[in-house]
This record gives structure tokens, sequence and C-alpha cells, in this order.
């Protein structure tokens, strides 16, 4: 975008939103795809490692929890440093934070490329999260300012949704210190209890680490003159039930990844590129649906997508738990389509929820808040349903019964997901939303 569309003179992004008529529909598609590569990219490596595993555990001699952390390390750190980059871009300008991010990722992928072991990997993810941080948050920030009109910015999300959904199957310093510590001890605390036992003493120790640096995180965030993530947005229930939404949904959608890629690999013996053209549906069901329900949301707001994809997420969830040993495949392959139209969609209604109630001069970090909430959720569903399988597996049990506690908890995750659905449509919430709008006016 030209300079004096995009910044100030002084690097800051404007206070205001552009007018209608300010950009053009072929400058406004261009912003669109650049923003929507950028974020195929990134979400293609949040998840698409996962085909991956096996060859990585037999190569690199990974045990299951290094496996749990190659994922993690990613998704952690993503989670960790999003809402940072989110206000960073909204201070220093988004397009010089999404380009830094963009050649950060590029280095990080590059030295992945060349690992020879499962610390180096590990490594290496993290650091192309940091690139990462900067690409999702911004480009959604970029797409918000825009499409100032409400029906086509939901459109537009609406692709952008759908592109993440195809990625992923195929004192501010002092606030991010503490989101990281939180998030880490606890994913270690479910990664090594689900190995050494959740009575172990390193497990107790993690979590309790874990539970004082969110207290301090939150004491830190009230206080604060400048606070990385600003606690009264969450007085809009509307805001609160997409960001609690986006943590359920993406903790079901990357659980379920990570056990159905050993499933199909270690279990049924499938190579990785015929493991791959079996989660093909899990893309399409997201890609045909994730523009829908941007339409729908434009029209009718966010709840009944919420309930949707809560209904197809509970149906994939239930095939899921009875499968066995003998399941034929194109069974699996059904189960899959319907988690991932489930993703795309609730995924839409999680972001325009989280920035269409925003003033735009905090619409970076209200897009941030629903990306960190999408990594948290996608790091506890790596690390609960895969200490869960490590559980079943360490006693001996068929791959397809050790994975059912999972896929029972993928159920609850949709009976959750569809309740604040439900709520989050309600007359009182779209008050509440009113009120905290106001409060930024």
């Amino acid at each position: 975008m030209p300079a004096s569309s995009d910044q100030s003179s002084s690097g800051r992004m404007p206070d205001v939103r552009p007018s209608e008529g300010r950009l053009s529909n072929r400058r406004r598609t261009s912003i669109l795809i650049t923003c929507c590569l950028s974020i195929f990219i990134a979400m293609v490596d949040s998840t698409g490692v996962n085909l991956a595993l096996p060859s990585i555990s037999r190569e690199m001699g990974a045990s299951t929890s290094q496996l749990q952390w190659v994922i993690d390390a990613y998704l952690l750190v993503l989670a960790s440093l999003m809402l940072l980059s989110g206000s960073m871009a909204d201070r220093l300008g988004r397009r010089r934070i999404f380009s830094l991010g963009l050649l950060l990722f590029g280095l990080g992928s590059a030295l992945c490329s060349v690992a020879t072991g499962p610390a180096m990997l590990i490594a290496t993810r993290a650091l192309q999260a940091i690139g990462g941080s900067m690409l999702n948050p911004v480009a959604m920030a970029i797409i918000t300012n825009t499409y100032p009109d409400a029906r086509r910015r939901a459109r537009a999300i609406g692709v952008w949704g759908a592109v993440v959904g195809i990625g992923m199957a195929t004192g501010p310093l002092l606030g991010g210190l503490l989101g990281i510590l939180v998030m880490a001890t606890l994913s270690f605390a479910i990664i090594t209890g689900g190995e050494q036992g959740f009575d172990h003493i390193q497990v107790l120790a993690s979590a309790a680490i874990g539970a004082l640096a969110l207290a301090a995180f939150i004491l830190v965030e009230r206080h604060t003159a400048e606070p990385l993530l600003d606690l009264r947005y969450f007085r809009s229930v509307p805001f609160s039930a997409a960001t609690v939404v986006a943590v359920l949904l993406f903790m079901a959608f990357s659980g379920f990844m990570f056990v159905a890629t050993l499933y199909l690999q270690d279990d049924l013996g499938k190579s990785p590129l015929h493991a791959g053209l079996l989660t093909m549906p899990i893309a399409l069901g997201n890609a045909l649906l994730a523009p829908v329900s941007g339409r729908i949301v434009g029209r009718r707001g966010p709840g009944p997508s919420m309930v949707a994809g809560a209904v197809a997420l509970a149906v994939g969830g239930v095939m899921l738990t009875l499968l066995g040993p003998s399941t034929p495949l194109w069974y699996f392959v059904l189960a899959g389509f319907f988690v991932g139209g489930a993703n795309g969609v609730t995924n839409s209604a999680i972001t325009s929820t989280a920035v269409s109630g925003m003033p735009a001069a905090r619409s970076g970090v209200a897009a941030s808040i629903a990306s960190t909430g999408r990594q948290v959720g996608q790091s506890l569903g790596v690390a609960i349903l895969g200490a869960s399988l490590n559980t079943g597996l360490t006693s001996h049990a068929a791959f397809t019964d050790a994975a059912r506690p999972g896929w029972f908890m993928i159920i609850g995750l949709a009976l959750a997901i569809g309740a604040l659905g439900v709520i989050s449509g309600s007359s009182r919430a779209r008050d509440s939303e009113a009120r905290m709008t106001g409060t930024f006016s």
C-alpha cells in the first residue's frame, strides 16, 4: 500500500479507517491476496509438519514427547508473541512489522531444512514462529482497515478464513514474557504428565509456576499504563466468547490433526503422501464452508455460524469414537470432512467478532487476541490429546482404543462452542459489546 494510506509520516498507523472510496477494488483485492498468501505459508507450517512426524521419529530418533515439542515449539512462540506483534504494528506501522515477519519466517524455514536432530529442529521452529507471529494479526488488521464496510469486510474475512483452513490442513515486554511463561509451563506439564504421570514433581512444579505467572500477568496488565492486553476488552461478551471459542475450536482441530497423522502413518502404515491425500477432505470442508460462513456472519452475526460449526464438530467427534481396527478409510475421511467443515464455519465468526467492535487504532491488538486464542488452542490440543494418546499407548492399548478419550474430548469441546455461540448472540451480549465499544471511542 502507498505510504500515505498505510502510515503517517512518523511511522505510526492512522487512528481512523480509510474511507470507502480511498482504495480501488483492484487495490483492495491485491492487498487481500498478499495477506492471504503470507498467512497460507505460515499456517501450512503450523500444521503441515504433522505429516513428517513419523519420518522425524525414524530419522532423528525423536520420542513422542519430542514430536509434540516439534509442533508446540512453533505454536507456543506464535501464541506468546502475537499480542506484542499486534501492539507493535499499531504503534510502528503494519507494513513494517509485516515485512520483518516475512524475513524472519524465511530465515527460520531455511534453518529448519538443515536441522540435524530434534533439538535443532525445535529451536529453528521457534525462530520461524517469531516471524509468523508478525504475519497473522498484522494481516488481519490490514484487511480490516482495507474493507471498512461491514458486509464486504465479513466476506473478505471469510476468504481469509478459508486460506487459513487450507494452510492448516495442507509494560508490553514484561507482559509478553509472562505470556510465554504461562503457556510454556502449562504445555510442559501436560506433555510431561502424559509421559511420566501427572503426580511427577516436574509436572506439579511446572503447573505451579504457570499459575503464578498467570496471576502476575493479570496483575501487571491491570496496573500498567500501556498494557499488552487491555483486560477491558473482555467486558464485551461476544468478544470474550469469540476468544474462548478460538481456543476450544483449535484445541479440537490441532489435536485431531496430530492424532490423525499418527493413526494414518503409524497405525495404518500409509506413506506421507498417501496420508496427505487422505487429509485433503479436511481442507475441502474448510475451504467450501468458510466463505459461506463469512456471508452469514455479515448478515446475521456470528452466533449461527458458531452453533453450526459446533454441530459439525460434534458429528465428526462422534464418528471418530466409533473408529476400530477394521474401520474402512472412507469413514475416517468423512469424519475428517466434518471436523474441517466445523473449522471453516466457525473461524470467520471468531475473527469478525474480534475486530468488528473495536476502533481502528486497536484493530491490530484485537485481531492478535483472536489469533493468540487460536495458537493457544493449537498448542493445548497437541499437548492434551497427544498426552492422552501417549498414556493409552504406554498401557499397550490398540491405537484406536488409545485415541478414543481424545475423540470424546472433541465432543465436549463442540458442546462448549455451541453454548458460547448461543450466548454471544443474545441481546445482553450485544449490549455489553456496545458498552465496551463506547469505552474506547
